[in-house]
């Protein structure tokens, strides 16, 4: 997808979105507008190691192709990142924790860094450029292979006092030994298909044996339906926002769900009716796989112009 917007802002920046999974960096307009981007898969090899010296290539690789200077460069990680400090404090790619992100990037181009976690720096992007635009106080839940939240408020970023805020994965649900990211996120939909068929099952699967009417992967996904649907009433019931924005690959990749949980969130909050009278203002991902990369710019041009 490289060039597929070539409108140029007054400033240019790069960003990348280190996942467990999948590596992206693109060359964005402060207005958020894509001019170059590449994805690869992340390689786990040795627990990481080659994960960093690989982020920077990609980046290389994206601003040539871009044709532009940028003026710094947007970091989202997988894990907890202290974004004052730039320090991955945690993250599942394992040789990657504890190192300071931004001073590596800064150090290699020479030019600002900021970084930020894959949970939070997603429902930046989404408040500043996405499905989030325009309001007060917007609230973001992914659901990838994992799960988690994040809320903006009056276009600032919400991480807690130790920044682990809206990380809710394992909290539990129904009982002992089940936990939020055990029902509803990518991988324990996987797992909990996986048990009930005796084999392995991707996720992607599990959604499509699940359009039968019965069948363990029906009972599997409207369950997730209906776990998620109650944290997203929760999140209404706690917070309030003015809009609740679901993403993710499980979310962005799979048609209907987030609907589900429009659904089993609408009928929880059913005895507030009267203050919701056109029901939760629950949405999908606007910016899909770029959020986390337009999160990242959008926080970094934050700070530069000091707002």
């Amino acid at each position: 997808m490289t060039g597929m917007n070539t409108r140029v802002g007054k400033r240019t920046f790069a960003g990348i979105d280190v996942g467990k999974t999948k590596t992206a960096a693109a060359v964005v307009t402060e207005e958020g507008r894509i001019i170059s981007n590449a994805v690869i898969a992340t390689d786990l090899r040795d627990d990481g190691v080659h994960v960093i010296e690989n982020a920077k290539s990609l980046l290389r690789k994206v601003i040539g192709e871009s044709g532009h200077s940028v003026e710094g460069i947007g970091v989202c990680w997988v894990g907890v990142v202290d974004t004052p400090s730039g320090r991955i404090e945690y993250s599942s790619i394992k040789e990657t924790s504890g190192k300071d992100i931004t001073g590596i990037i800064e150090k290699e181009f020479s030019v600002p860094a900021l970084a930020g976690d894959d949970v939070t720096t997603p429902g930046y992007g989404e408040w500043r450029y996405g499905a989030g635009m325009g309001y007060g106080t917007a609230a973001y839940m992914t659901i990838s292979t994992g799960t988690g939240m994040s809320v903006v408020k009056d276009g600032k970023l919400w991480k807690g006092s130790h920044n682990i805020a809206g990380i809710f994965g394992a909290m539990e649900v129904y009982g002992k030994g089940n936990s939020i990211e055990s029902v509803f996120s990518g991988k324990g939909i996987s797992e909990l298909a996986s048990n009930a068929l005796g084999r392995d099952v991707s996720t992607a699967e599990a959604f499509a044996l699940a359009a039968g009417e019965s069948g363990p992967c029906h009972d599997i996904i409207d369950r997730a339906a209906r776990v998620a649907g109650s944290v997203v009433a929760g999140t209404q019931c706690l917070i309030d926002p003015d809009v609740i924005v679901i993403g993710g690959s499980v979310a962005n990749n799979q048609p209907g769900f987030v609907d589900r949980i429009r659904e089993e969130a609408n009928a929880i909050m059913e005895p507030y009716r009267f203050k919701l009278p056109n029901g939760l203002n629950v949405v999908g991902s606007a910016l899909g796989q770029y959020n986390g990369i337009l999160g990242a710019v959008g926080l970094l041009v934050q700070r530069l112009d000091g707002r």
